[in-house]
Order: structure tokens, then sequence, then C-alpha cells
């Protein structure tokens, strides 16, 4: 892990290395972890595969790999809901002082979702020139898919009103999209926020 932080350090600061070559290296790093992670899970090693997602998340802090870190947190946290409970759980150990940093399951899966969406929203597109439409699409999808997770979880705990200030945020560069205004109105209804969910889905259905 820590030849792969020092060698895309250096990749960054390279001024010879081209975009497209930077691209597909990392598309290349990408594939190597879901694939890694896919076959450990093939296996049952549930144990090893959350060790290779935990040393990733919580070592590469790459402005490049950063779309890849959103796909990986996305990958874990779906990971945890699915395979993960307080029996089998395998809490976070600080190397410091041996303390938890997480005692269960569900903190974990939190703060994971809430690192994705605080990664997708600082990366969203924000400019609405057409030539950038296609970004803007993919940095939409990113932030929807991190965001319907975390909306599965927060409904399970009924914090509907966190779900609802998580959609709200989202529609800052997602306006247009019908999906994304839907289910904000659905978050404001089940919050009990009656007025402001009619005024959104009102306009979902124009």
């Amino acid at each position: 892990m820590h030849l792969i932080q020092t060698y895309y350090a250096a990749v960054e600061k390279s001024k010879h290395l081209s975009n497209e070559n930077l691209d597909i290296e990392n598309s290349l790093i990408e594939l190597t972890y879901q694939r890694l992670s896919l076959l450990h899970v093939s296996n049952n090693n549930i144990k090893t595969d959350i060790e290779i997602f935990r040393s990733y998340i919580q070592n590469v802090h790459i402005k490049s790999l950063e779309t890849m870190t959103q796909t990986l947190i996305k990958q874990y946290a779906e990971l945890l809901l699915k395979c993960v409970d307080k029996g089998n759980y395998i809490p976070i150990i600080s190397s410091d002082d041996k303390t938890n940093k997480t005692n269960h399951v569900d903190e974990e899966i939190l703060l994971l979702l809430l690192l994705g969406q605080t990664s997708t929203l600082n990366e969203a597109v924000h400019d609405w020139q057409p030539e950038h439409e296609g970004q803007r699409e993919r940095s939409h999808q990113a932030a929807y898919n991190i965001l319907a997770l975390l909306s599965i979880f927060l409904s399970r705990k009924q914090a509907f009103h966190i779900i609802a200030d998580s959609y709200e945020r989202a529609l800052r560069f997602s306006f247009e999209h019908f999906q994304t205004s839907f289910n904000y109105g659905l978050s404001l209804i089940s919050s009990g926020q009656s007025y402001r969910a009619y005024l959104i889905l009102k306009e979902c259905l124009r």
C-alpha cells in the first residue's frame, strides 16, 4: 500500500506524464482493487476483504484517485450492509493507543457513507456549459449512488430528517434530475415536512 502511495505521489508531480496515461493507470489500479475484493468475497473471506478496503480508504489520499476512492467506499459500505453484523464485525483499532475507533458495524457504515457523500458533493461538477454535460452527469450519478445507500441505511434508523438534508444538498447541482427531486419530496413527507414536500412533488409532476 505504501508503494502505491509513493508511486502516485510521484506521478502527480510528473509534468511529462499525460492525463490520458494517468487515467489508464488509475483505471488499472481501480480494476485490481475491485477484482481483488470480489475474489475474497467469492471465497467467503470477508475478514481479508475488509482489511483490503480499510487499508486503501485509510491510507490513500491522492487527488487523481478520488473517483476510485468513492467507488470503493460504496462497495465497502455495500459489503458491510449485506455481509456483516454485530456478531462478526471486527472493530477498527487505532495503531497508536489500541483503542477502538468504531465499536459497531453501524458506526463504520455511517462514517463511510458520510465520507462518500462529502467527497462526491465536493467533486460535483457545477458548470452548466454543454461541453461539461458528461462530467456533470457522472458526478451526479456518483453522488446519487452514495445517497441511495445512505437513505437505505438511515431509513432503518428512522433518521428521515438527515435523509432530507442530504437530498437537499444534492439538489444544488442536480435539481434537473427527477429521481433526486422525487426522493427529496418523499423524505420530506417522512420527516413530517408536508408542505415543503407538496411544493417539491408538485414541481416533479409538471
